[in-house]
């Protein structure tokens, strides 16, 4: 359950029975509080920091990516940054997973990215978990024999000398439990005895036991070896995330030896041979991860002998990995955990010794190098020598002060130091202005959560200028002002530990203390506390204040009442596994949410004190740190090798635009050429940018950054050459200002969304069948979603009345499995029996359906299909077709739906976890298999015309098909034009179509002349101009920029203005400033019928005039819908009665709506020429000599009738 519905439920039973507002609720103290903020990507980063679990986790992030994929991003990377961010490790291995799961593309391409915010042994790390298929990483159980306890069971009890030995071997059994058995045996003999058996069965069973240990590692690591070549084989992307590690090591390790062997010397930030798994290490034997880097390092340098064998080649490459890169680079950076291994104590440099090393060995430095240790100590304090600090956390420096009280003085010296040093780092970065920290020591802190806030509190107080430095205020029903000027870290944990913390949580008599001090000591406005920092939980005990009213709300109220500004608020969150609550939400003022354990984040407030919101207060810290971080660009797919001649296996998860340009360059190395793997919608290609080149040439696959190329072409004055295929179609189609029709000109198919009770119960078309495929693989292996049951659907209106209920009636021989229970639950109890899978879908379902006979009453009834009796009649006529577009007959279609199930099913089980499901993907064969499958035996259930693999792949895929000759041709064409732009031959330019079929001249390319430009367009035309119907009530100011703005207008930085004759500021680009306008709706800022608006992307360079047109309600529950074209628009009263929306015209742009079930969208536009009725002997420019009339316009352009070929008509044409 969610834990704010916890949070809700509770609220209403304190309130006996109470509707509370939207996103109010209680916290665990039963303080008004919110659920969200209101913005996922800031619950994400208020709420996931060390502690917080997996599930909590993955749904905070999938919230915040669906809200900002690129945000979402950075945040995942901040979370583990040790030198910026949070440094929490397992959460961030968490997000890695989900990434892999979810976007393995962008995970593929920022995966070098890990080691600059992280280090080298988390690519290992991700590795080992992702090959074990889940996430083990908290450290196991101690051994229950190795506790304190079962010593003392071990001691009080009489055991046999086999079973001491036993315990013995296991490191358990003291001295004091052998003297105690000797002193049992009744003389001398007997024990002298006893110890030469003790000695005999000791030794054999040590070497029993080696012998036992070496076999099972053996066997461990042939089982690892197996497991990790079975799903590098099952699973392309992890074969793909696999290589890119190795590669990285790789190439880390031989530029490092190159730069080792020309300088005799490394920076310390060269570790990857630190970290580099040795063979035969706990990671290489789990993942091979350094054998294969052995193997690719070797390779580089070495040709493989023929004669060679595995084993040969395997021995000379992982000496050569050892002796010319671990070895060597170890030494150069002088690992300590190197020479402490060796015992080379007097050879360790602790200045170079990294800050969790010093911490975790400083007693073991103390034990075996006092001297050289302590004089180091010295050194630092008289600032002659460094000690780090930087990758530590705060409580882990203060915790042994506060829970060791007898530790020598020179490991105290070190915690000491490392706080110093810490401390110092940061006021590198400034001082607080008139900051006081509040410090939350509850019982709901116990735990490492009380350790950092003590410890931040610490740090804050030593970071503050006067009158505030140095004091805490404490968090209780009777806080107070506590002052921690001690000399020593020492002293002042112990003192803030005596002060009188009242184990609350009291936040509004904070403020009141705060609020009296400032009273009684007649402070000015301006002397007040400028910041305040709460490190706490956020679970405020419940203190007065309105209904419904939140503690910041009510504080806010107070000090306004007193003439004081409330103070600035950092709400610093420091519990992971809470109930979640929010002080504010995204917008409050003044005001900001962090949460996590580090003390780097400080640097965020230190460097200026300034913040608008929590919002902005989140991409303050973010900062530019991680804009190197790239979601989902061009790169690499297995499935891209087949489509074209540049990639090889070798590139998969590298840039495309990179990989293109080293390829080309090996043609003609002559040349320049820059490669960019960035989004072309970046600020960073403005229209200055695009002025410097003679011709654009565009073969995107994104109809946004289509239209976006397009606008900066025209804006620029730049010709534009566009193209796209779709498996064996193509086009290619100059664009030139003012001359021929722009990419907008016309409109492009709209999205097509399905009905539920479509998909269930009638399908007419293809794609309802391979929909519902899609929602069956979901339902039995995927994230099972209600609204994608597979089931006939009872509800449909068509079948009103007792829908069904012949089928309840009848028996189950008769009308089908009527019972209904979950799907995945039915087939689990079958152990996913193809035979009984295929009778329940295509058999009993079906029976079901025909009792519902009112739904047949105007369509053909389907036919239930029936395992044993599936013909193997080909479908159609198939001598010649290559495989992929074969269509298979019935009992192929049952017999691979039978294969793909047993494969699925065997991967659903080897699955760890209650809550772990398989993700359907268009690439994968067996999930490709099993849809293709699925479709086509529904199909022919209701007499549906049956599809290939490669259509359904297409269909099911929401993709265009590309092929190699097609992507080739039309490659060849686009030169042809752009040879005939640099000649300015415009008058031969054209738009030339590669269809699938020959014409009426019996030819498959077919060229026509440049079409003029549309005058009502709304991006070309002199005066663009476009109607909104939205209702201006229900619409906010967030949704317009959103949904229509950018989403359909594809606009990218719009600032609007209301045409009001006050210069009414709607939406600026400029970051914050109209911020406050982003909830409110449309009506709020008196729009209303026939109000105007002027948008202006400066970006685009681009001006657009919207009319509102305000509409009670919209055809089919759509949010909005673009006119460009005024002729088209109804009058309003037609429209609100009953008539239908205006359809999409030359002259329309795509309108949203809200749809009802599965959505199918083609991106690629691809237009076709049939020229009917035309002779074979006459020319295609006599065929094309019909023109077309735009509103009285001159005839201009071709007349040739452009439509969309289905690619279901399509044959394969060799060129």
């Amino acid at each position: 359950m969610d834990p704010c519905m916890e949070i809700d439920e509770a609220a209403v039973m304190v309130q006996e029975g109470k509707s509370f507002p939207e996103n109010i609720a209680l916290t665990e103290n039963a303080s008004f509080t919110h659920i969200s903020t209101k913005n996922a990507c800031l619950d994400f980063f208020f709420e996931v920091m060390q502690n917080t679990q997996n599930d909590q986790i993955v749904e905070l992030l999938k919230k915040s990516w669906d809200e900002d994929p690129l945000i979402s991003l950075k945040l995942i990377f901040q979370l583990r940054d040790i030198r910026s961010g949070k440094g929490a490790v397992i959460e961030f291995h968490h997000c890695l997973i989900w990434l892999f799961h979810n976007h393995p593309k962008t995970l593929l391409y920022n995966l070098e990215y890990v080691v600059k915010h992280s280090y080298w042994k988390d690519l290992s790390w991700f590795i080992k978990f992702l090959l074990e298929e889940h996430v083990s990483m908290t450290k196991e159980r101690q051994n229950p024999l190795t506790t304190s306890q079962m010593r003392r069971e071990l001691a009080s009890n009489n055991y046999s000398l086999e079973e001491i030995i036993r315990e013995r071997v296991n490191g358990v059994v003291r001295k004091s439990v052998w003297k105690r058995y000797l002193k049992q045996l009744p003389d001398d003999e007997s024990r002298k005895n006893a110890q030469l058996k003790f000695k005999e069965l000791s030794k054999a069973l040590h070497l029993a036991r080696s012998r036992e240990a070496k076999l099972k590692k053996k066997s461990a690591k042939a089982v690892s070896a197996v497991k990790l070549s079975n799903f590098k084989t099952l699973n392309q992307h992890f074969s793909a995330v696999y290589d890119k590690v190795i590669n990285l090591f790789a190439s880390a390790l031989k530029r490092d030896k190159e730069a080792l062997d020309k300088d005799k010397c490394l920076p310390m930030t060269a570790l990857a041979g630190k970290w580099a798994p040795a063979i035969g290490g706990s990671i290489d034997s789990t993942t091979s991860l350094g054998k294969n880097i052995a193997r690719t390092l070797y390779s580089m340098t070495h040709q493989r002998d023929g004669k060679e064998s595995d084993s040969d080649f395997d021995a000379k490459a992982f000496i050569y990995y050892r002796k010319e890169f671990l070895t060597p680079l170890r030494a150069s950076i002088k690992v300590p955990e190197q020479t402490m291994s060796k015992k080379k104590w007097t050879e360790l440099d602790y200045q170079r010794v990294p800050s969790v090393c010093m911490k975790r060995n400083k007693k073991h430095f103390l034990k075996n190098d006092k001297e050289r240790f302590n004089q180091y100590l010295e050194d630092v304090k008289l600032g002659k020598r460094k000690i780090a600090s930087g990758a530590l956390l705060p409580h882990e420096i203060v915790r042994e002060f506060m829970h060791s009280s007898v530790s020598p003085e020179e490991l105290m010296t070190v915690g000491e130091l490392q706080w110093k040093s810490y401390v110092e780092n940061l006021k590198k970065s400034g001082l607080f202005e008139s900051c006081l920290s509040v410090c939350d020591v509850s019982g709901s802190m116990s735990g490492i959560p009380m350790e950092a806030a003590i410890a931040l509190s610490l740090l804050t107080a030593e970071l503050s200028k006067p009158p505030f430095s140095s004091h805490i205020c404490s968090f209780s029903s009777t806080p107070a002002l506590h002052k921690v000027d001690q000399p020593t870290l020492a002293e002042k944990v112990t003192s803030l530990m005596n002060m009188d913390w009242g184990m609350s949580t009291n936040v509004q008599a904070v403020f009141d203390l705060i609020l009296e001090l400032a009273i009684s000591t007649k402070l000015l406005p301006t002397e007040m506390v400028k910041t305040l920092f709460i490190f706490s939980d956020m679970e405020f005990d419940e203190c007065g204040g309105n209904e419904f009213e939140t503690d910041y709300q009510f504080v806010k109220r107070k000090f306004e009442k007193a003439g004081y500004p409330l103070p600035a608020i950092i709400f610093w969150n420091l519990r992971g596994n809470g109930k979640r609550s929010k002080p504010v939400t995204k917008d409050e003022k003044n005001v900001a949410l962090i949460s996590g354990f580090s003390g780097q984040m400080l640097k965020t407030f230190l460097e200026s004190g300034e913040f608008d919101s929590p919002y902005l207060a989140m991409l303050k810290t973010l900062g530019t740190t991680y804009d190197h971080l790239k979601i989902d660009l061009d790169t690499i797919d297995v499935s891209n090798l087949n489509r074209q001649f540049l990639f090889q296996k070798e590139h998969v998860g590298k840039s495309k635009a990179v990989v293109a340009r080293e390829s080309a360059l090996g043609f003609n190395p002559n040349v320049t050429i820059v490669a960019k793997h960035d989004s072309v919608m970046s600020s960073e290609y403005n229209v200055s940018f695009f002025k410097q080149f003679t011709i654009v040439m565009n073969a995107l696959d994104n109809r946004a950054a289509r239209s976006h190329v397009n606008r900066m072409c025209l804006a620029a004055n730049v010709p534009l050459i566009e193209s796209g295929t779709a498996g064996y179609l193509g086009q290619v189609t100059v664009i030139k200002k003012g001359l021929s029709e722009c990419y907008d000109c016309n409109p492009k198919a709209g999205q097509k969304s399905f009905p539920g009770c479509t998909i269930r119960n009638t399908p007419s078309e293809p794609i309802h069948c391979i929909v519902w495929a899609k929602h069956l693989f979901n339902q039995l292996f995927g994230e099972a979603d209600p609204d994608e049951d597979v089931s006939p659907d009872t509800a449909d209106p068509e079948a009103a009345g007792d829908a069904g209920s012949v089928a309840l009636q009848s028996k189950s021989d008769e009308a089908g499995n009527v019972t209904r229970t979950s799907t995945r639950a039915w087939a689990q109890q079958s152990e996913y029996d193809p035979s009984k899978l295929f009778g329940k879908f295509f058999s009993d379902d079906i029976k079901y359906l025909l009792s519902m006979d009112k739904l047949w009453a105007k369509r053909t009834p389907p036919n239930p299909l029936s395992w044993d009796q599936l013909s193997d009649e080909p479908c159609g006529h198939q001598e010649g077709i290559i495989k992929d577009q074969r269509v298979w007959s019935l009992a192929e279609c049952a017999e691979v739906m039978a294969t793909s199930v047993k494969t699925l099913y065997q991967r659903f089980k080897e699955l760890k976890g209650d809550g772990s499901f398989l993700i359907w993907d268009k690439d994968d064969e067996a999930s490709m298999d099993f849809v293709t499958a699925c479709a086509n035996l529904r199909s022919c259930v209701f007499s549906i015309p049956r599809k290939s693999r490669f259509d359904v792949k297409a269909m099911a895929g929401n993709i265009i098909p590309a092929i190699a000759t097609t992507n080739a041709v039309i490659a060849g064409l686009i030169v042809f034009e752009a040879f005939k732009i640099l000649e300015g031959k415009w008058e031969d330019c054209r738009h030339v179509y590669l269809n699938s079929r020959p014409n009426a001249l019996n030819k498959v390319i077919a060229p026509s002349s440049l079409d003029g430009a549309n005058p009502k367009c709304y991006v070309c035309s002199p005066k663009p101009e476009v109607t909104v119907l939205v209702n201006v009530s229900q619409m906010t100011v967030q949704s317009f920029e959103e949904k229509v703005l950018r989403g359909a207008l594809h606009m990218i930085s719009p600032d609007v203005m209301v045409d009001d004759g006050k210069g009414t500021v709607l939406i600026s680009s400029e970051e914050g400033e109209t911020t406050g306008n982003m909830m409110k709706l449309l009506s709020d800022f008196s729009i209303s019928d026939g109000s105007r608006l002027r948008c202006e992307d400066f970006h685009q360079e681009y001006d657009l005039n919207i009319t509102i047109a305000h509409r009670d309600q919209l055809e089919d529950n759509r949010e909005f819908s673009i006119i460009a074209d005024p002729s088209q628009l109804q009058p309003k009263s037609t429209m609100e009665s009953s008539g239908p929306q205006p359809s999409t015209s030359s002259s329309s742009v795509p309108s949203s709506s809200t749809p009802a079930a599965e959505s199918v969208e083609i991106d690629d536009d691809v237009d076709v020429v049939f020229q009917k009725g035309v002779e074979n002997d006459q020319s295609l420019e006599e065929a094309s000599s019909r023109k077309r009339s735009n509103s009285g316009q001159a005839e201009t352009g071709s007349a040739s009738k452009k439509v969309r070929l289905s690619q279901t008509e399509s044959d394969i044409i060799e060129l």
